[in-house]
């Protein structure tokens, strides 16, 4: 059976200076090694790649996410906007 060692650290949301993504940041001092038979990664969404976003022209937003103009549900007059 195939046994292995896995180094992880703590890490917290710190905000961002300028209003924009918080930063991931180590918590200190927090690194644990633990033997397991099984590593299993959930890792989260932080937003679209930079580079796609350039290479399309598209504007990002303070939290890089792609800036959209927003539109009403409905329309003047009871339709639906879809």
């Amino acid at each position: 059976m195939l046994r292995v060692l896995f180094c992880f650290a703590q890490v917290r949301w710190e905000p961002s200076e300028n209003g924009g993504r918080p930063n991931l940041v180590e918590v200190p001092d927090s690194s644990e090694i633990l033997e397991a038979d099984l590593v299993l990664l959930a890792m989260g969404f932080l937003g679209p790649e930079a580079t796609l976003a350039e290479a399309l022209g598209i504007d990002l937003d303070p939290r890089s996410n792609f800036k959209v103009r927003t539109y009403p549900f409905a329309l003047p007059g009871g339709s639906s906007s879809n």
